[in-house]
């Protein structure tokens, strides 16, 4: 039976409050911790430049956000410093002489825009690259005479350093980032395999509310582990970085499924009489030894109570109650005949029930624990 920890649910409440404070404030500053992310920043714009391990010929990603007026329209990005002047055109401003807003809202324009810059092939290896990246736009400014507006170009100048690498150095580094970013999700789930056993060795459950610690596994995965695989596969976009956060938290499906069968124990199940055997005197003297079909052994079970499925070479056995056992299906196809089979169960009531229930098909069994589970010692796990 399985009893709650009161310590570990105070610390999990206490965390929990903690966390949930933590996103509240995330909710209400978003803006100025999304501005916190970017690698450069002005009074009204944000850079994101993929420009990690660079090598000579690399296509480097940029993004960039601005918000100024009540509209904005980006209308493109001129990168001086990486070789020949780089523009790459943006767009025209969507609107005309008229502009809806919502009734006293400020409204703030915004817009964004991708774009590349090619790293020179004659860049050689410890060269920094000073890039001076123009990002021109047109604004509508509100004019509070006549509720009118009007079109204003300006720009955004963001400077960003860029070193550079050799070939090889940047394959290995990004190399690298990958290694430490499967290593950390590795480290988390044998936290979390170690953390699971942990409450199941004390006979405890853990407390619903370390549920809340998502949120920070969230954070990590957002600002550790999807970062180091972008830089390592070069790879940007919403899209990726779901495809990265999802592969963060399948570190949950890979601890069920490593401690789905930490308590199951091993139960070897032999019949007591011995098949008459030539030449040995005593043996020759027994009884024929009972063999049963699957599908006999299967209706004993059922009319035990037990529902019984068959999945490859496993007879999978359940109960009402939630008890759960499989039972290999030995290589003849059939049990008894003096061949001992195995019971797997976390359950040593259920696994002693199916004993007893073959028992009738069998004749008399004997059986020994094989091996324990990996949550308690051996000797917790008798049937009793």
């Amino acid at each position: 039976m399985t009893k709650q920890d009161p310590v570990a649910d105070a610390v999990a409440t206490l965390l929990g409050g903690l966390l949930l404070l933590g996103v509240g404030l995330v909710w209400f500053y978003w803006s100025s911790l999304d501005r916190m992310t970017a690698d450069a920043t002005t009074k009204n714009g944000e850079l994101w430049f993929y420009a990690s391990d660079v090598a000579p010929g690399d296509v480097l990603d940029g993004h960039v956000e601005i918000h100024a007026g009540i509209k904005v329209a980006i209308a493109g990005v001129i990168v001086n410093g990486a070789g020949p002047e780089q523009v790459t055109g943006g767009r025209q401003p969507g609107w005309e002489d008229r502009i809806e807003t919502k009734q006293f809202l400020p409204d703030k324009g915004s817009d964004q825009f991708d774009f590349k810059v090619s790293v020179p092939l004659d860049a050689r290896p410890g060269d920094v690259l000073h890039l001076d990246i123009a990002v021109e736009y047109v604004a509508a400014e509100r004019q509070y005479v006549l509720s009118s507006f009007t079109d204003e170009w300006n720009a955004e100048h963001f400077r960003i350093d860029v070193p550079v690498h050799g070939k090889t150095t940047s394959i290995l580094r990004r190399a690298g980032k990958e290694v430490l970013a499967l290593a950390s999700w590795a480290a988390v789930v044998a936290f979390l395999v170690a953390l699971s056993r942990w409450h199941g060795r004390r006979g405890r459950t853990a407390s619903a509310a370390w549920l809340l610690l998502l949120v920070p596994h969230a954070v990590l995965g957002w600002f550790w582990f999807s970062t180091l695989m972008e830089q390592a596969t070069r790879l940007h976009g919403w899209w990726i970085v779901l495809l990265f956060m999802i592969a963060w938290y399948l570190a949950f499906a890979a601890v069920f499924l490593i401690t789905a069968r930490d308590g199951e124990c091993r139960y070897t199940v032999a019949q007591t009489r011995l098949p008459p055997a030539e030449g040995d005197a005593y043996r020759a003297a027994g009884a024929d030894v009972p063999t049963v079909e699957i599908h006999e052994l299967e209706s004993a079970w059922l009319a035990a109570g037990f529902t019984v499925e068959r999945k490859r070479d496993e007879l999978h056995v359940a109960q009402y109650q939630g008890g759960h056992a499989r039972v290999p299906v030995p290589t003849s196809q059939a049990f008894g005949g003096g061949q001992a089979f195995e019971i797997r169960s976390d359950d040593p009531d259920m696994a002693l029930a199916l004993i007893t229930a073959a028992a009738t098909l069998l004749g008399e069994l004997k059986w020994q624990l094989a091996s324990g589970g990996k949550l308690e010692p051996v000797g917790k796990h008798q049937p009793s």
